[in-house]
């Protein structure tokens, strides 16, 4: 499936931290939910690609606030 390719390839670009193939990938896509994606870059300590996502999708940012644990 076409899909399920593409999510692939976000979701090993994310892992690897390439942040050009990252912002490609996500301009093709009419979906911008990225959780899987923003979870594996965070995991990998990709920031600039973190920080990418969080900027495409606003929603991802709001939800990361919710749910983030401040002390």
């Amino acid at each position: 499936d076409e899909a399920q390719a593409g999510d692939i390839e976000l979701l090993l670009a994310c892992e690897h931290g390439q942040l050009g193939i990252v912002q490609h990938l996500m301009k093709q896509r009419t979906n911008q939910d990225s959780t899987d994606s923003l979870v594996v870059a965070a995991r990998n300590g990709h920031v600039s690609v973190v920080c990418y996502l969080l900027q495409v999708n606003h929603q991802l940012l709001i939800l990361c606030m919710l749910t983030t644990p401040f002390q």
